[in-house]
């Protein structure tokens, strides 16, 4: 019997880029950074314009502020392919614009650093929209003969009454949050705290009636604490390490595209760590040699 699985590996394509940017001072603290890109993609024969846009104005030398926006593609993309197992067989493919469109995003950011002696802190916000992600669909070997009509609808093109074996679906999503970094810095100590604040969601109009379903990626919360302290010839280090559980699917509903989605445990980890620094042996003295 056989199995649908995609399975394509003799694509190639090309990618010939020109990138320019300028980098802009006005008045004595405003810098600018306009620039743009330019690509042509042999996969479909297409020219792509991809302008960005960076700022960065200085208060002080302790406080500035910064934005950037822009817009980029992507002509190698992954595609998810969830199993009901729960081991994914996720793949990479190349753009052709027909079954595989360009991957497509626009970056909004906005952030902020402030610098006071041995203290440092960092604030960013982000949107970002993207398009032309995709998910492929097809049945394993466990469900091909039980669920089979379940998964794949009777096609009506052409009126053709033949069951799909598998199909790509095509959609679109936005990751939008905040990261926040505090770092002190001394002689013989460093500690610095990050924290990412975060949703990732897409949306495919075959899967839950087009309404946002989390992206494999989406964590809530992220949360990293690194220590380093030097004394005489001994390092130690902490790191602490916390994020929200990552999303899967709950297979256990009969509908295959009206899926409900729950989130693994939350995740924590704490590394200790220290080295002793020592040298075997006299080091060589050094020569110079005339050549």
């Amino acid at each position: 019997e056989q199995v649908y699985v995609y399975d394509n590996t003799d694509k190639s394509a090309w990618i010939t880029s020109i990138y320019l940017q300028d980098r802009i001072s006005l008045l004595e603290n405003l810098t600018l950074k306009p620039g743009f890109r330019v690509n042509f993609y042999n996969g479909n024969n297409h020219w792509y314009f991809e302008p960005r846009f960076a700022m960065n104005y200085r208060f002080s030398d302790k406080l500035s502020v910064r934005m950037a926006t822009g817009h980029y593609c992507q002509f190698i993309s992954e595609v998810l392919a969830p199993q009901e197992t729960g081991y994914n067989k996720n793949f990479w493919v190349l753009s052709d614009n027909s079954t595989h469109p360009v991957l497509t995003s626009n970056h909004y950011i906005l952030g902020s650093t402030f610098e006071s002696g041995s203290f440092l802190f960092d604030v960013e916000a982000y949107y970002k929209v993207f398009a032309g992600i995709q998910e492929y669909q097809y049945i394993s070997q466990y469900l091909k003969n039980s669920d089979f009509p379940a998964y794949f609808p009777r096609r009506t093109q052409n009126t053709s009454d033949q069951l799909q074996p598998s199909y790509y679906i095509t959609g679109n999503g936005k990751s939008y949050g905040m990261d926040f970094f505090l770092r002190y810095q001394n002689r013989h100590f460093t500690s610095w705290v990050s924290y990412s604040l975060s949703r990732s969601v897409e949306q495919f109009a075959r899967i839950n009636n087009n309404a946002e379903i989390p992206a494999p990626c989406d964590k809530t919360h992220q949360l990293s604490w690194t220590n380093m302290l030097s004394v005489g010839k001994w390092n130690f280090g902490t790191i602490t390490l916390f994020s929200t559980g990552s999303p899967y699917i709950d297979y256990t509903q009969n509908a295959p595209n009206t899926r409900i989605y729950k989130r693994l445990p939350n995740y924590f980890r704490c590394d200790l760590s220290s080295n002793y620094n020592f040298r075997i042996g006299k080091k060589p003295p050094y020569r110079a040699v005339e050549i």
